[in-house]
């Protein structure tokens, strides 16, 4: 017990719970308390993590007039709740939503958009996560997620900014057309990473995907 309770002590609980332990009979409960609280810590340096990505990405896109960038990204998950402003009635989806939403902000609110001359033909909101988060943290999947792997994106950088679907079809459509007048082709499909903010006025990182 005393070589349990130093480890115990290493992962974080208290004298008290430590005395506690001594004069339990059991060491189940503590052991699933162990691995609660293992779990807790992982979550909140992710979160931690989160919020100073989220500084240092405001610090270099905040003045920047170009704000783009050329970047790989990690394979995600995309989970789709809402297509334009209609809840889909899919059970796949709730049935694992609410294990999504307490992991914000690790998992986040996007939007996928596909866009074909200059239109915005398709709007689904959802949730996002990494592959390699959605398995660190244990993150239900199912076929209403869509499994997008690493590649390659031009991404753009919005900070408080509104965006309403005119404007989203005008900014969007002629970063697509200037793109696709260089080497790098365009697909017309978008992920819209909301970071902060409502959905009127929000601070979001666009990927804009690539051709094949």
């Amino acid at each position: 017990k005393i070589l349990e309770c130093i480890k115990l002590k290493n992962l974080g609980f208290t004298a008290k719970e430590m005395q506690d332990y001594l004069f339990s009979d059991t060491l189940k409960d503590y052991r699933e308390t162990k691995q609660e609280l293992d779990y807790e810590t992982r979550k909140n340096i992710a979160f931690i993590k989160e919020i100073d990505d989220y500084q240092r990405w405001i610090k270099t896109y905040k003045n920047d007039p170009l704000p783009f960038s050329l970047e790989t990204v990690d394979s995600f998950y995309f989970l789709k709740h809402t297509s334009f402003t209609d809840f889909i009635h899919d059970e796949n989806i709730y049935q694992i939503i609410n294990s999504w939403t307490k992991l914000m902000p690790v998992v986040k609110s996007a939007v996928h958009l596909k866009i074909e001359n200059s239109q915005i033909t398709e709007r689904t909101w959802g949730l996002l996560i990494t592959k390699q988060n959605a398995e660190n943290f244990s993150i239900p999947v199912n076929e209403a997620c869509t499994l997008i792997p690493e590649q390659k994106t031009l991404q753009h950088h919005l900070i408080n900014s509104e965006m309403g679907k005119e404007k989203e079809e005008k900014i969007y459509s002629q970063i697509i057309n200037e793109t696709n007048k260089t080497k790098l082709k365009l697909s017309g499909e978008i992920f819209g990473i909301v970071l902060s903010g409502t959905a009127t006025k929000r601070s979001t990182k666009t990927l804009f995907l690539l051709k094949p």
